[in-house]
């Protein structure tokens, strides 16, 4: 086995922090040890103790297309939907207007909010609700979800 440098394991460090940065924001990596995108359709693709979305109705989680993942699950606040995964330094992948559906699995209820920064038209959803289509609860915000914080509204 090669011994590395000061100057070769600190270039590895490098090299390290940029990949993981590359793919992951800081809030995003440490939500959970798993990939938290594509978790599938229906309620039992959502792990426990998580707030998952869905992109079509009834947890559906559709094809994804336009950039945005197909459903998606964290126990984190999420002030930007739209940038939960940084593709490159001048474009990001998330669930920005996108959200039909929402399973909260968690003990405490979420505010779910139209805009980023948690503004705008908001719903709530509490420990254990399931909301299958955003639409029929919310009719301004089904597929203008754009930002969650854990609490009341």
């Amino acid at each position: 086995m090669r011994k590395l440098s000061k100057r070769g394991m600190a270039a590895a460090a490098a090299a390290a922090v940029v990949s993981i940065s590359t793919f992951a924001t800081p809030a995003l990596a440490a939500a959970t040890d798993e990939t938290p995108f594509q978790i599938g359709d229906g309620v039992n693709a959502c792990p426990g103790n998580r707030i998952c979305f869905w992109n079509d109705a009834n947890f559906h989680q559709g094809d994804g297309k336009g950039g945005d993942f197909a459903s998606f699950e964290t126990d984190k606040d999420l002030p930007d939907m739209g940038k939960l995964v940084e593709v490159d330094p001048f474009h990001d992948k998330g669930m920005q207007d996108a959200t039909s559906s929402v399973l909260n699995k968690t003990g405490t209820a979420w505010c779910l909010y139209a805009d980023n920064n948690f503004s705008g038209e908001h719903v709530q959803i509490d420990p254990g609700q399931q909301i299958p289509d955003l639409g029929q609860v919310q009719p301004n915000i089904n597929d203008l979800l754009s930002s969650a914080q854990m609490g009341k509204c």
